[in-house]
């Protein structure tokens, strides 16, 4: 399945920048970044690629052409990788695609990639190894960045994604029994597997603390530590807010009643209404207790000093601050019933038509009616606790 390189005709660039993740860290808001001056990138000999992440996500599609059977993936699945034949046809597409992009940017000197499925998708040295094999058609040379943020808060904020992902019961925090640590929040684990494939020198950690980031500002420390270009360039807004309590007491009910498994060409729909329920809940919810973060975290700890000892050598003290004043003492046990609005905007959902063919209006009209439903909800529940 792998793709032959012909030396005299794929071109090639000075280095690869791969950004990593991970995942919570403020992935998304990077690749709108990139996406939103791609041009203006591209005239600086800064080649971010379309054809994987067109729409300012993730380019998980390099991760799908690591992986030995994407087709057993989500990843996979959504890039409609069914069997070993697809993948090498679609392995074949997207080193064309780059290979297009690269030749049409004249002074091509960077090759950028950002994927925070990087991280949780490629857990093993055969997988890194994988991927950076793939990579070195195009550069020798792979420079890795990755972002870190304390353990609890990832979790927390996964919880939010896992959500608005159609689960309607997510654990909050992995197990950490026999097993230990899994390897999402094993940063010494993710950090030696990286080290081991493309050495110390050639990664970069940086931590998700405005504290530490330079300025304050994540946009900017990624532009500084990735040697590219800030000036002149577009700021998109931030994406991939956290769920308030209201919004997740309602799309959990929204999971819970129209289940996104069960569905097949209604996938869209139901989509749209938890994006839309997502738009208008951002928000900060908290679904452990003080107690629940601090004795997760402390399973990290080792880990984060390992890492600390490698990669912060300088530094003294813990890897992450430990202030945990922000969480509950104790969770709330009065949640607002939300099951029947929640199942009038279902109903209006699976009314609207499917996309296209002339039917915007239609759903335009569809969303006010879910919009002024939700905001009946809001007013409803606004003096009860979740």
């Amino acid at each position: 399945g792998e793709v032959p390189i012909n030396k005299n005709t794929t071109p090639v660039v000075e280095r690869i920048l791969l950004h990593i993740g991970t995942e919570k860290t403020g992935t998304s808001s990077i690749q709108k970044f990139l996406s939103a001056n791609r041009e203006a990138f591209a005239q600086q000999g800064v080649v971010y690629p379309r054809f994987t992440g067109a729409n300012g996500g993730s380019q998980w599609g390099f991760v799908a052409a690591a992986l030995a059977e994407p087709w057993t993936t989500d990843i996979g699945v959504g890039l409609g990788i069914r069997n070993a034949a697809d993948v090498c046809s679609y392995r074949a597409e997207l080193v064309a695609a780059v290979d297009q992009e690269i030749s049409q940017c004249l002074i091509a000197n960077t090759l950028v990639i950002s994927s925070e499925h990087i991280h949780s998708r490629l857990n093993s040295v055969p997988r890194v190894q994988a991927l950076v094999n793939f990579l070195a058609r195009w550069s020798e040379r792979i420079e890795i960045l990755v972002y870190l943020r304390r353990q609890d808060r990832v979790a927390v904020s996964h919880y939010s994604t896992k959500l608005k992902s159609g689960d309607p019961d997510p654990r909050v925090l992995p197990d950490t029994g026999e097993s230990g640590l899994p390897y999402y929040y094993d940063y010494h684990r993710l950090y030696d597997t990286w080290a081991s494939v493309v050495g110390e020198p050639a990664i970069r950690v940086r931590l998700f603390d405005r504290a530490t980031l330079f300025a304050g500002d994540l946009i900017v420390d990624f532009c500084r530590q990735a040697a590219l270009s800030r000036d002149g360039k577009l700021r998109p807004a931030n994406v991939n807010l956290s769920l308030s309590a209201k919004g997740a007491a309602l799309v959990r009910e929204v999971n819970r009643q129209w289940p996104r498994f069960e569905l097949s060409d209604r996938v869209a729909a139901r989509d749209r209404l938890v994006a839309m329920l997502s738009r208008r809940n951002p928000g900060k919810f908290t679904p452990l207790t003080r107690g629940q973060a601090e004795a997760f975290y402390s399973h990290c700890l080792e880990s984060n000093a390992r890492l600390a000892a490698r990669a912060f050598p300088q530094r003294s003290g813990p890897l992450f601050t430990e202030d945990f004043s922000d969480y509950p003492e104790a969770l709330s046990e009065q949640h607002a019933d939300v099951s029947d609005i929640a199942g009038q905007m279902i109903a209006v959902a699976k009314a609207l038509p499917a996309a296209g063919n002339g039917v915007s209006s239609q759903l335009s009209e569809g969303m006010g009616r879910i919009g002024g439903l939700l905001a009946r909800a809001v007013a409803g529940v606004q003096s009860k606790l979740f």
